[in-house]
């Protein structure tokens, strides 16, 4: 048996196990960006967000929409459901990330915050700019752009609440 391997100061130190090739690369890849990720997923996700960008674009892609083919046509038209595609995947993404996670009052109001950060500025200012187109239009009814609205679409309870929607999207 070998002596133990000892520090500059002469303390004794336990031994290292030499990576295999197998484990170094695995190691690797696993501190690689995107790892864990679902690549396959998040294509998918891509591509329902990209048939709802081509469903709301489609109007102004009159020239183009009349040299595809019919079957491109029939998707973009039903690009809409890309929302509920992205939405069921987002949330088998959201359970796959937690399955191993210990569940306590913190550790959801964190998760919670997390995704409010993450989420609420893009909606907000989303919210902002179609605030303001709507303010410059002289038809738009008054209840779309009252305050009670406005608050509810803060707070995601529109539908709920039963107030307008400030725009089809929202």
């Amino acid at each position: 048996m070998s002596p133990p391997a000892t520090t500059a100061a002469g303390r004794a130190v336990a031994a290292l196990p030499l990576l295999t090739a197998t484990a170094s690369s695995a190691a690797i890849a696993a501190s690689a960006p995107g790892a864990g990720r679902m690549l396959h997923v998040d294509g998918l996700r891509a591509l329902a967000a990209l048939a709802v960008a081509l469903f709301h674009f489609r109007g102004y892609l009159e020239p183009l929409v009349a040299a595809w083919p019919r079957a491109v046509d029939i998707m973009v038209r039903h690009g809409y459901l890309g929302v509920n595609v992205f939405f069921v995947l987002s949330g088998f993404v959201i359970s796959h990330s937690l399955r191993h996670a210990r569940y306590s009052p913190g550790f959801v109001a964190r998760f919670a915050l997390r995704r409010q950060v993450r989420l609420d500025p893009p909606y907000w200012v989303a919210m902002g700019i179609a605030i303001v187109s709507l303010a410059r239009q002289p038809d738009v009814p008054a209840a779309r752009l009252a305050w009670t609205t406005l608050a509810a679409h803060v707070v995601y309870l529109q539908n709920i609440l039963a107030y307008p929607n400030l725009m089809d999207v929202f």
